[in-house]
């Protein structure tokens, strides 16, 4: 089925689509690979455009403002406007953002080309109206930022891995794992929190591992009765709260996959794949 013929509403963003983020009241939020920001209703009518320096990898919402990382910036704007509060240029590209009890994290990173690898990473932090509140540079590269009870957790890269926590005043204790072995994705939930490593691992926030996989583990999805994964090889696989596999599909390459709403009192989850040349979307029971 094409795509395009199921959908009940199209809109253009103008360019290719890095970022999207659905709000509760369901209006929809894209970034571009060029900068530009739109917000639609869930109508679909354009509430504003917004153009930012650069590529909008990420996006946070928070009670009236939007937070992105554009580039090298980290940008504020007013999410009933678009206008911008504030800007502040991080040292290398900004990679991703959080926003937890009104501060706003971001991580950044600086990418050497001779060494064919990151050769130091930052977390940084802001109150609301743009002031820097600290600095906490690493020589690990922070592949995950994610929120859990009350702390701020950093998957870290080598040459530590493992995870860290972070509080409010930047102070960052780092955990060695059982898996030794890269942090390259996350996800939390209520019930969770899961890391997923280089080697296969999948493990949790005690450090225990959940289980073990032949391929490196690419992005996880916690959600209230279960989890999912996806990895290296194309593999899309959702378990039940004790780690229970419940299915497992093979594929192309997987872009993303999350949990989608119920259908017919059943849930769903949705796999966006690329065979290398064209991408398609499956849905399947979750």
């Amino acid at each position: 089925m094409d795509l395009l013929a199921c959908t009940w509403m199209t809109r253009s963003l103008g360019e290719a689509v890095a970022s999207v983020a659905l709000e509760e009241d369901d209006s929809v939020l894209v970034g571009g690979w060029n900068g530009t920001l739109k917000r639609w209703d869930e109508k679909g009518d354009l509430l504003w455009s917004a153009q930012l320096n650069d590529r909008i990898n990420d996006l946070a919402l928070g009670e009236d403002c939007i937070i992105a990382t554009a580039g090298l910036h980290l940008v504020c704007l007013e999410r009933s406007t678009g206008d911008v509060r504030w800007s502040h240029a991080l040292e290398g590209s900004a990679d991703s953002t959080l926003l937890f009890q009104d501060i706003v994290y971001a991580v950044s990173s600086v990418y050497d080309i001779e060494h064919n690898d990151f050769i130091e990473s930052a977390v940084w932090a802001f109150d609301l109206n743009g002031d820097q509140l600290w600095v906490n540079r690493m020589d690990e590269r922070p592949w995950t930022m994610l929120a859990h009870q009350d702390s701020v957790w950093l998957g870290l890269g080598r040459p530590k891995c493992g995870f860290a926590t972070l509080d409010a005043d930047g102070a960052l204790e780092h955990q060695k794992e059982a898996a030794d072995s890269p942090v390259t994705s996350g996800s939390a939930c209520e019930q969770r929190l899961l890391f997923g490593h280089a080697n296969g691992t999948v493990s949790n926030h005690s450090s225990e591992v959940i289980l073990v996989r032949e391929h490196g583990i690419e992005s996880l999805d916690c959600f209230e009765h279960g989890w999912a994964l996806a990895d290296e090889s194309g593999s899309v696989c959702s378990f039940d709260e004790q780690g229970n596999e419940r299915w497992c599909l093979e594929g192309d390459a997987v872009e993303a996959h999350m949990k989608g709403f119920d259908s017919n009192g059943k849930a769903t989850h949705w796999i966006a794949r690329w065979s290398g040349v064209s991408g398609y979307l499956v849905a399947v029971d979750g």
